[in-house]
């Protein structure tokens, strides 16, 4: 979940108008909680880390 919206692998997150959304709603409530479910945890988050993900997000706010 991303501020409160269920995330699958197919949400679209998109800078909107200046206004980063995700599947049209906005990410206006920060900070933003990211909650997630996997069997790897640590498997997630270097992926997460190795991906750019969270660089280009802080990008967009």
């Amino acid at each position: 979940m991303i501020a409160g919206q269920r995330c699958i692998s197919s949400s679209a997150i998109r800078d909107i108008n200046a206004q980063p959304k995700m599947d049209g709603y906005p990410l206006d409530d920060y900070p933003v909680d990211w909650k997630a479910i996997t069997d790897d945890p640590k498997k997630l988050k270097q992926r997460i880390e190795g991906s750019g993900l969270l660089d280009d997000f802080f990008s967009m706010i």
